[in-house]
């Protein structure tokens, strides 16, 4: 079922609060500019971001970030597991100015926890969330919120660069391996402006 963002918050709390574990994950996916981000922070759990675990340019030479071998779904898996059983893990910090790992940081368990990032709905992650949400946006919608991003936090050059990443590689991944990963999960219509 779809839903608007405080229609869509509204159930995914509801959700949460019935739930008698000792921490919950949350999954929140959707396509790049769908405002994962925002979802998560309306949410106000504490929040795991998936982009941390990108491997990086000297790890990955051929590096798409839009793809899922990008990430490095075994750690992160990992990190989960040890979250569920209460545990501190150290988590990695990845920075897109300089596309690689710049250090790591504890990151410490909740009774709920988010963790949002592109491909966090599909597995090996996706047997171990409690609670699965879908941001889902228009293509224009996505990409003049990416192009925003971009150009603020200086990720890849300029308006003609980000266009051809979101057009030539961002959006054929969105269709091939994250839009259909909304089934069975909480969907959020995120089109309207942040």
């Amino acid at each position: 079922m779809k839903y608007n963002l405080e229609r869509g918050l509204s159930v995914i709390k509801k959700k949460v609060s019935k739930m008698k574990k000792k921490v919950i994950i949350v999954g929140i996916a959707g396509g790049s500019g769908s405002g994962k981000g925002y979802v998560a922070k309306k949410l106000g759990w504490k929040i795991l971001h998936a982009d941390d675990y990108y491997f990086g340019k000297k790890l990955n030479p051929v590096h798409d970030y839009d793809s899922p071998d990008s990430l490095e779904f075994g750690l992160m898996r990992v990190h989960l597991e040890n979250l569920k059983k209460g545990k501190t893990i150290l988590k990695p910090i990845y920075n897109f100015t300089k596309q690689k790992r710049v250090g790591w940081k504890k990151f410490h368990p909740s009774k709920v926890i988010i963790v949002e990032g592109l491909f966090v709905l599909r597995q090996p992650i996706k047997k171990l969330l409690d609670v699965k949400v879908f941001v889902d946006a228009s293509t224009e919608v996505r990409f003049k919120r990416r192009l925003a991003r971009d150009v603020k936090e200086k990720r890849w050059g300029n308006e003609k660069q980000i266009r051809k990443m979101f057009f030539k590689q961002a959006e054929p991944m969105y269709k091939k391996y994250i839009s259909r990963s909304r089934r069975n999960a909480i969907v959020i219509n995120n089109s309207e402006d942040l």
